[in-house]
């Protein structure tokens, strides 16, 4: 009866075999993927002290790249092309990362069970939803393509290497040399986080003021993530770090584009990608990397990158016209500089009715009305609830009296502003290195023509240089008044500079033919892309250096808060909290709640 059954079976089998195939392909793809995430998952628990629910999301996410391009050229060796697959694929992994939180929150938050049991538990079940929806929606259902050879992949996504270089750079340093404990503005956070505590924390309290601007879309993030955590501040690194992630994203988007449109060599599309994630992630932005409550900043520019490439697609709908407003207003509620966008997003649309042809540009023009008006919607309730709140950033530059002095003075910490992600550690050349840049950029379009059509590609480099100058003018506003045009050279400033050289080196180098250049030219770009660097490895180099100099310190400072608690040592609370500010009570709460820098305290004194 087995001899019988074998040909029916063979039979079976042969009929299927191409379904088995692609089944064992998958299965190969997804241990790879998941031995990425039990690794990341295990690091991330066991090593940073992450709840366990939420370091599953973050391995999921380090696991993503690996099954996206293993499921793409070896699993389904698809036909699609990347632009389509991609965001189908990440559909895809959010609804497996959806299902796979569910049963780690079941398993270890409502069952109190070990995570491990979570774990086993997710590879068993989430592996079939993703191959079923990858199969029907990511990817194309032709599996005869044979898997592009590796020279190609290297060729098409080398230029990301240095991407993950200096994110991989960013991410450590923050990770071991990150505050140990709630700093200076970070104890508004801690207040919030008591209301919460108490039950009494209503949706209007993420919208209070602080000091010049609200921070609601950063205290969204932070508040839960200190609910899971226990308010450990290298998962607020982490958050950072991810949102740092989602902003290159965009900006990467928009190269790839720039560079295909611009017919760019790829070699000089390589060194466009390399400069934009040294500058995206250097370490003279210490302050922010270090600095767990600054995911404020990481949330405004990468809604920055975003609203920027949806509004200078090709082919503007309304989808992504309501796409950019939201990432605008998202920023806005991170950190004010975020109102800049709602103009520079005006100059994007009235350049697109510019270059438009007569059939488009009707639509371009209630495409504009249309941002316009969200624009004043965003806008003017930002500047409702600054001049109702009393000590805020509009109530400070209400009353300033215009004069040539005070416009000088604006002028001169906008320039410092924008000069000082090359610069802050030789500030007496910012200026120069700043009009030196503008000049060989003029020199290049001069070169390349500034037709309609030839704007309409440059504008969103424009866009990413014109954020950089309105960050700066809105800084001046609230800043050099009380502090001086100095105060432009703080590290944590940078974030938003970075924006005009990203924009401006970019472009320059999307722009360059050398074949097609004299050699004294060629020498003299080639010598200010040097310059560039130089200057901006040094001042990383300094930023970072003094952030890790005073790394013991602070440490200590921790400790020393911890073992000292009730009493209050004022040498080491002066490390994380400013003279005028009286944080007893909210240090006594996470004490009494083994929060923060008492997380893991066995018992009070």
């Amino acid at each position: 009866m087995p001899f019988a059954a074998a040909g029916p079976v063979r039979a079976f089998l042969e009929e299927r075999r191409p379904f088995i195939t692609r089944l064992m392909r998958f299965g190969l793809v997804g241990v790879a993927a998941t031995l990425v995430h039990g690794g990341v998952l295990a690091a991330l628990v066991e090593i940073a002290g992450i709840h366990p629910t939420l370091g599953n999301i973050g391995a999921y996410l380090t696991a993503f790249l690996v099954s996206y391009m293993g499921h793409f050229y070896v699993t389904f060796r698809s036909r699609e092309t990347h632009l389509r697959a991609a965001p189908r694929y990440f559909l895809v992994a959010c609804t497996g990362l959806a299902a796979n939180t569910v049963i780690f929150f079941l398993v270890v938050n409502i069952l109190k069970l070990h995570y491990t049991l979570a774990f086993v538990a997710a590879i068993a079940t989430t592996p079939w939803l993703v191959y079923f929806l990858s199969h029907r929606f990511a990817y194309a259902p032709d599996t005869d393509k044979p898997a592009p050879q590796l020279q190609a992949v290297l060729r098409d996504y080398g230029h990301f290497a240095p991407a993950l270089v200096f994110f991989a750079i960013a991410a450590v340093y923050g990770l071991m040399f990150h505050y140990a404990a709630p700093l200076t503005d970070h104890w508004h956070l801690v207040t919030l986080y008591m209301q919460m505590e108490k039950g009494v924390l209503s949706f209007q309290e993420l919208f209070r003021l602080h000091g010049a601007h609200f921070h609601a879309s950063a205290y969204a993030v932070l508040l839960p993530l200190a609910k899971l955590t226990g308010m450990n501040h290298g998962a607020e690194v982490i958050a950072s770090l991810l949102f740092s992630v989602a902003g290159f994203a965009g900006l990467a988007l928009m190269l790839s584009r720039g560079a295909k449109e611009l017919n760019t060599p790829t070699a000089l599309r390589f060194w466009a990608f390399a400069l934009a994630a040294f500058f995206w992630w250097s370490l003279d932005q210490s302050t922010n990397w270090l600095w767990g409550w600054q995911v404020a900043v990481f949330i405004n520019t990468a809604g920055a990158a975003w609203c920027i490439l949806l509004l200078s697609a090709p082919a503007l709908t309304w989808m992504r016209l309501a796409g950019a407003w939201i990432a605008a207003t998202l920023a806005l509620l991170g950190f004010a500089t975020g109102a800049a966008l709602f103009p520079v997003g005006a100059g994007l649309l009235v350049l697109r009715v510019f270059a438009a042809d007569r059939p488009a540009r009707r639509r371009a023009l209630v495409f504009t009305g249309a941002w316009c008006a969200l624009s004043a919607l965003a806008l003017g309730y930002f500047l409702y609830a600054n001049y109702r709140g009393g000590d805020t950033y509009a109530s400070e530059t209400a009353g300033i009296e215009l004069s040539i002095g005070y416009l000088w003075q604006t002028l001169v910490f906008t320039l410092n502003f924008l000069a000082s992600p090359l610069t802050r550690f030789a500030s007496d050349i910012a200026i120069p290195v700043l009009f030196l840049g503008i000049a060989a950029l003029a020199m290049l379009l001069r070169r390349r023509g500034i037709s309609r059509r030839m704007l309409s590609l440059y504008a969103p480099f424009f866009a990413f240089m014109a954020y950089g100058v309105g960050a700066g003018l809105l800084t001046a506003l609230g800043r050099s008044g009380a502090f001086g045009t100095d105060q432009a050279f703080v590290g944590r400033y940078i974030s938003f500079g970075n924006f005009f050289w990203i924009g401006l080196l970019c472009l320059m180098l999307l722009l360059l033919r050398p074949a097609h250049m004299r050699a004294s030219r060629r020498y003299a770009a080639a010598g200010f892309f040097a310059l560039t660097v130089v200057l901006k490895i040094g001042n990383s180099i300094n930023v970072a250096n003094d952030f890790i100099e005073n790394y013991p310190a602070r440490r200590q400072a921790a400790a020393t808060l911890r073992e000292a608690w009730p009493r209050i040592d004022e040498d080491a609370l002066a490390h994380y909290a400013a003279p005028q500010q009286n944080v007893k009570a909210r240090l006594d709460f996470l004490a009494e709640n083994r929060l923060s820098l008492f997380a893991g305290k066995s018992e009070a004194p």
